[in-house]
C-alpha cells in the first residue's frame, strides 16, 4: 500500500544522508492514517521523537486519527496527553479525532470533559464536534445529555447540519420517543436542512418501537415524497408497522416495491410478508413470492 512505501522512503532517508524533519513525519503519518495503520504512525512517531524530529499539531492530529479509526481510543487519548505535555497546541481537528476516539469506547463522561477542556481552551467547536459528541453520549446510553447537546447549539456559533439532526434523532430513537423525532423533523425542514435516509430510518424506528405504526408510515410517505431513496432498513421497518397495523395489502405492496426497485430483502421481512398472506388467506401470492425470490435474493438475506 501507499503508507508501505511512505514508511520505508521515510527510514531510507537517513541512510541517504537525508535528515528527516517535520513536513516528511507529517506525510508518512498521513499516509498510516488513511492506510489504518495505527500501530505503525505510533512506532513511527516514537522514533522520530527520538531522533530530534519535531512534531507540530498535524502530527499529532494524524497519529491520534490513525487510532481512532481504528477503534484505538486509549492511545489516542494517550497521544493527547502526551501532546498537552509537549505543549504542542491542539486544534479543532484534535478534539474531534479524539472525542470520536470517546465515542468508539462508549466513554460519553470523558467526550464531555473534553468538551469543557475546548471550552476553556477557545477552541472553536463545529457540526463535527457536536456530532460526534452526541454520538459519545448515545453510545453510553446516555440520551438525555445528546439531547441537551443539541438544543445547547442554539446558544452557540455551531450550525445544525444534516449529521446533528440524525444524531439528535438517534437519541430520541433509543428513548422511544416518537414525538421528539418529529419535532426534530419539522425543525429540520423549516431550517432546510436536507434529510436523509438515516433521517428517515430513525425517525421510522422510533415510531415502530413505541406501536406508534401510523406515525411510522407518514414518515415513510413523507420520505417517498422527499425523493430520498429508501432501503432495505426503512422497508423492513415499514412492512413491520404495516403489519402492527394489520394492513395486509400495504406489506404486499410495499414488497412489490422493493421488488421493482431491487432493494435486497432481510428474512424478517420475507416472515411478515408471508404472514400477510396467510392471514389474507392470500395462497396464491405466497407461492407467488416463493417463486420471484432468486436463490442470489436469499443469500443476501441478513
Amino acid at each position: 500500500g501507499e503508507w508501505e512505501k511512505a514508511a520505508q522512503l521515510f527510514s531510507l532517508m537517513p541512510h541517504r544522508m537525508v535528515k528527516p524533519g517535520t513536513i516528511s513525519l507529517n506525510a508518512v503519518l498521513s499516509a498510516c492514517e488513511k492506510g489504518g495503520q495505527w500501530q505503525k504512525a505510533l512506532q513511527l512517531f516514537k522514533v522520530s521523537t527520538q531522533s530530534k524530529v519535531e512534531s507540530n499539531t498535524v502530527s499529532f492530529n494524524a497519529t491520534i486519527s490513525a487510532c481512532e479509526k481504528c477503534g484505538e481510543w486509549e492511545k489516542a487519548l494517550l497521544m493527547f496527553g502526551e501532546m498537552a505535555q509537549c505543549g504542542v497546541e491542539a486544534s479543532t481537528i484534535t478534539f474531534n479525532a479524539v472525542i470520536s476516539a470517546c465515542e468508539k469506547g462508549r466513554e460519553w463522561a470523558m467526550a464531555l470533559q473534553l468538551l469543557d477542556v475546548m471550552s476553556k481552551s477557545n477552541t472553536q467547536l463545529n457540526a463535527i464536534t457536536a456530532s460526534a459528541l452526541m454520538s459519545a453520549c448515545i453510545n453510553g446510553n446516555a440520551h438525555d445529555e445528546a439531547l441537551q447537546l443539541f438544543d445547547s447549539m442554539a446558544g452557540s456559533n455551531v450550525e445544525h447540519s444534516t449529521f446533528t439532526f440524525n444524531a439528535a434523532m438517534s437519541a430520541c430513537e433509543k428513548d422511544g420517543n416518537w414525538e421528539g423525532a418529529w419535532k426534530l423533523f419539522e425543525v429540520m425542514s423549516q431550517s432546510k436542512i436536507n434529510s436523509d435516509s438515516v433521517t428517515f430510518n430513525s425517525a421510522i424506528g422510533t415510531c415502530i418501537e413505541v406501536g406508534e405504526w401510523e406515525q411510522a408510515l407518514c414518515f415513510f410517505a413523507e420520505m417517498v415524497r422527499s425523493k430520498v431513496t429508501p432501503n432495505k432498513i426503512t422497508f423492513k421497518a415499514a412492512i413491520s408497522a404495516c403489519r402492527v397495523g394489520g394492513n395486509f395489502e400495504a406489506v404486499w405492496q410495499l414488497f412489490e416495491t422493493m421488488t421493482r426497485d431491487e432493494v435486497g430483502c432481510h428474512a424478517i421481512t420475507l416472515g411478515d410478508v408471508v404472514w400477510a398472506c396467510e392471514k389474507n388467506y392470500e395462497w396464491d401470492r405466497t407461492l407467488l413470492l416463493f417463486r420471484s425470490i432468486e436463490f442470489s435474493s436469499w443469500k443476501s438475506m441478513a
